[in-house]
């Protein structure tokens, strides 16, 4: 039995990246169970902290920072069970018994997101900076979701078992085009993410578009104003549904981002047969390319050429047969870790 234990909002890339990890180990007949130890979800975690703790924290209320709080602070007990933990903001108290899922490096490497208050900001940077060490410090072994951040984390010393990447099912849905052309950004305002060059380019973009922006309020980043031409629906903490209708309108997907972990809208782009406008500066994009015409780099925002982006004709079925072998095997090399326990 292998326990996963989350602590990532069901909204999050992080949350649907892990969650797949789960549905692919149970695929190969490997016994896991999903245990969901965020406060705000209301589930009973009593079985790893003590009970007067757990009604406090009931009594208290299910807010962001007491998660922090309670998940940086305090030691889990998985017990004998093997665990893999969805995301290095926890410590353990059975450092043998487990594995971390690292998926990337930025609050600790980084400044914060500006839409963080004090109060939360100095939990991140104390808490998560110790947690990584005691990762590090007692040698316990991790996977990453891209290979971009697997070798980062070799360079800093992890013991890296493996990179893994999303794993999902290709939309056998045949594009056709809109008459109106749509285009899809999803992010959050942490500035890693570029939502400055978002809004530049909805501003730049004519009446006949329509730009869909999922995530981050655009019209809260500060020194930026939203002066749009075309139609501009906004859309936040949607369902799996939700989303994957806002997937089948679009035409491109447009990522400025600079730094990910992975870029999960780029793979759930790419399997919704969507071409990505993607920043030259993304280090995933990259590992993610296998030259089938699938991205279209930009350096600037200004220089984007939409006609030309329309007439690329990328080849996704190829693009996702090469994915899905590298997953694949990717995959195996955890089973086999795991049989090895």
């Amino acid at each position: 039995m292998i326990n996963f234990i989350n602590i990532n909002p069901v909204y999050s890339g992080i949350y649907k990246i892990t969650r797949s990890y789960y549905e692919s180990l149970e695929d190969k007949n490997i016994e896991a169970k999903w245990i969901n130890i965020r406060f705000d979800a209301r589930h009973n975690f009593s079985e790893f902290i003590n009970p007067p703790l757990y009604h406090f924290t009931q009594l208290v209320g299910n807010g962001y920072f007491l998660n922090q709080l309670v998940n940086r602070f305090l030691k889990l007990n998985t017990g004998n069970i093997f665990s893999i933990l969805t995301s290095p903001d926890i410590y353990v108290s059975n450092v043998k018994n487990v594995l971390y899922v690292i998926h990337d490096f930025f609050p600790v490497d980084d400044e914060l997101s500006e839409e963080r208050t004090e109060k939360v900001r100095i939990i991140d940077k104390i808490g998560t900076k110790n947690v990584f060490n005691y990762i590090l410090r007692n040698d316990i072994p991790v996977i990453t979701p891209s290979i971009f951040v697997a070798n980062i984390a070799r360079n800093k010393g992890y013991n890296v078992i493996t990179p893994l990447y999303y794993k999902k099912r290709m939309s056998e849905i045949k594009r056709v085009r809109e008459t109106v052309k749509t285009i899809l950004s999803i992010g959050s305002n942490d500035q890693r993410k570029r939502p400055d060059l978002v809004i530049d380019f909805l501003n730049s973009l004519p009446a006949e578009y329509t730009f869909i922006r999922v995530g981050g309020d655009l019209s809260t980043l500060h020194g930026k104003e939203i002066k749009p031409k075309c139609k501009f629906e906004y859309y936040h903490n949607l369902s799996e549904d939700q989303l994957d209708a806002l997937y089948n309108r679009a035409d491109i997907l447009f990522f400025p981002s600079e730094k990910e972990g992975l870029g999960l809208p780029i793979i759930e782009a790419l399997i919704h047969r969507i071409p990505v406008l993607i920043n030259s500066k993304l280090e995933t994009a990259k590992e993610l390319d296998y030259g089938m015409g699938t991205f279209i780099y930009f350096e600037d925002v200004n220089d984007i050429d939409l006609e030309t982006v329309y007439d690329k004709r990328p080849d996704f079925d190829g693009w996702y047969k090469k994915y899905s072998e590298i997953s694949e095997g990717q995959l195996n090399n955890l089973v086999d870790f795991i049989k090895g326990r």
